[in-house]
């Protein structure tokens, strides 16, 4: 991906930019394209990863064609898509694999507390039960092929 190239360029580690992919993935949002990518520069002239927008759960959804906007490792197919490949997809922007598969755990593990808290709270009362469905197998197909060590 372009924007992993651009943040390494300036010396900047795309560990942020993995973990958004991982969300999109987690998410089920197939529209995580370059667009939805931006960067800031700061006063001191530093190139950094904006913070993330435009990110929703797609997969859910009949209409969904469940092909993602930006493929990962060579595929389109949501599907078709595991840890291995996210994994792939970080090691080729130049991200060791033990750093990723630790920040694999902890992103599943943060996605899971978020997913019990916003359940607690009922805070999105108008999101239907089978998106929620959605994004709760993908976090548990994601953390057992992590823990299962899936490549």
């Amino acid at each position: 991906m372009l924007a992993a190239r651009v943040l390494t360029s300036v010396g900047r580690p795309p560990d942020n930019l993995f973990r958004l992919v991982v969300l999109s993935h987690l998410l089920g949002n197939t529209d995580l394209h370059a667009k939805n990518v931006s960067f800031v520069r700061t006063a001191a002239d530093r190139t950094g990863l904006a913070p993330a927008y435009d990110i929703a759960m797609h997969l859910h959804s009949p209409q969904s064609n469940r092909t993602v906007a930006l493929q990962v490792n060579g595929k389109n197919s949501f599907d078709s898509i595991g840890w291995g490949d996210l994994a792939a997809e970080g090691s080729a922007w130049g991200i060791p694999r033990s750093r990723l598969d630790s920040m694999g755990a902890e992103l599943v593990e943060s996605f899971d507390r978020a997913l019990e808290a916003e359940f607690a709270a009922a805070c999105h009362p108008g999101v239907p039960a089978r998106a929620w469905d959605v994004v709760r197998a993908r976090g548990d197909a994601l953390r057992r092929q992590l823990r299962d060590g899936q490549s």
